[in-house]
């Protein structure tokens, strides 16, 4: 048996929390107004010692985090296309 998104599930097993789409909005949104409050902590007045110019940007370390956030997704997308195999790869001829 699977759920209506494809997911394979035992048989008789009851669906997480997590299946519920609505779940899976209030998990993004929250992540989204996370980051958001990161962003703007970031605008605070504190003491920073930063090493090279760039890093006294309000907010940099959030925005940098972002950004190789992204990079890490994407390298991993490019790097699964270069080392996919087929299903039937290790069956042999």
């Amino acid at each position: 048996m699977s759920d209506p998104h494809g997911s394979p599930r035992p048989e008789g097993e009851a669906p997480d929390w997590l299946d519920d789409p609505r779940h899976r909005g209030w998990i993004f949104w929250g992540v989204v107004g996370l980051y958001v409050v990161v962003v703007l902590a970031g605008f605070l007045p504190y003491a920073r010692h930063p090493y090279f110019d760039f890093e006294s940007i309000p907010a940099f370390q959030a925005l940098y985090g972002l950004g190789c956030c992204i990079g890490l997704v994407l390298g991993a997308s490019w790097l699964r296309t270069w080392l996919m195999r087929d299903e039937d790869y290790y069956d042999g001829p």
